[in-house]
């Protein structure tokens, strides 16, 4: 990908972010309070697996961790032999299960995120700026969106 196509969508996800938070008065506050406490739950619960909030919270880690583990082996075998065919793959096992550790804490991380962020965008609406922030971030969205746009033309 070319910088410009990174920039147009940048641009467009700036965008749907200020949607959702132009969009929280209708949304409703409390349905976004709700949200956030869902996923502090999920994240206690997939974060420490003592508490049996969500039944299947042990599942997701399983089946994360697997997944991305087949998949970083299937990738590495094949990238290694690529390139250095005579390479030993014994190790590819334990690179792999790295990668589905480090993938489950990314999971982790971003649950948190999105949290910390539907509690920032609740008390930007009870503070009433969530219209002035989410207008800003939709202009910034179709500037970065248009000068990708730009760039697109001009490398043609």
């Amino acid at each position: 990908m070319k910088t410009p196509d990174i920039l147009v969508l940048i641009g467009q996800v700036v965008q749907m972010l200020a949607g959702f938070i132009l969009s929280v008065e209708v949304i409703g506050l409390k349905r976004v309070a709700n949200w956030a406490k869902w996923l502090s739950l999920l994240h206690g619960n997939l974060a420490d697996n003592k508490r049996p909030f969500f039944g299947w919270a042990n599942q997701i880690q399983i089946f994360v961790s697997a997944f991305t583990a087949i998949a970083m082996a299937t990738a590495g075998v094949y990238a290694l032999k690529r390139i250095k065919p005579q390479f030993d793959t014994r190790f590819v096992g334990v690179a792999a299960k790295l990668g589905g550790i480090v993938a489950w804490q990314v999971l982790l991380y971003g649950i948190r995120g999105v949290v910390a962020g539907l509690l920032y965008i609740k008390s930007l609406s009870v503070a009433k700026t969530s219209g002035l922030v989410g207008f800003v971030l939709l202009f910034l969205g179709f500037v970065v969106q248009f000068i990708g746009t730009i760039g697109q033309t001009l490398s043609k």
